[in-house]
């Protein structure tokens, strides 16, 4: 399948959501290889593959899963997508001269997508990003230096809020 195109200029293209491209219901990690191919006059050239394959967890949208924790359960887990989460988190009540709502919703837009892309963008480099009363988001490498993957580790508050079922600021946190 094809997931993207970069033109000639371009020297890295971002592939985000693959999973969600997949035609697979289950959440199951899927082997993915990663191919680039040139283009010239309407024809594509040979294929060049990373030298290693991807595991990508497979996730349709449509899939139906069955609840896994209690708060699926009980109709309390709220799981949102990107878009949701803009709408949720409220950045427009953070605005002291709110614009009109065209240019409101371009600000909030673009505040959040450079926010996530440069927490990506960090950890795709080797480096860490920690987020006060969240956590720290990082590169970690297996012991040979040889595969690197992301992690994430829950602030203080975060991880015992999250316990309880409350919002906690870190020194809020029993210790």
């Amino acid at each position: 399948m094809k997931i993207g195109y970069a033109d000639h200029h371009e020297d890295r293209l971002f592939l985000e959501n693959i999973g969600g491209r997949m035609p697979y219901t289950s959440a199951t990690l899927r082997k993915v290889e990663i191919g680039v191919a040139a283009i010239a006059q309407n024809q594509f050239g040979p294929i060049t593959w990373a030298a290693s394959p991807m595991y990508i967890r497979a996730w349709n949208k449509n899939a139906v899963l069955p609840p896994g924790n209690p708060d699926e359960i009980a109709g309390t887990a709220v799981h949102l997508i990107d878009s949701w989460f803009r709408h949720h988190a409220r950045l427009n009540t953070l605005l002291v001269h709110p614009p009109e709502t065209t240019q409101k919703n371009q600000i909030i837009n673009t505040t959040y997508s450079r926010l996530f892309r440069k927490i990506k963008d960090i950890i795709r480099l080797g480096g860490r990003v920690t987020l006060d009363d969240f956590g720290a988001f990082e590169a970690r490498w297996n012991d040979a230096r040889t595969v690197r993957g992301v992690a994430f580790a829950p602030s203080p508050g975060f991880r015992e809020g999250t316990k309880a079922g409350l919002i906690l600021r870190d020194d809020q946190a029993p210790e």
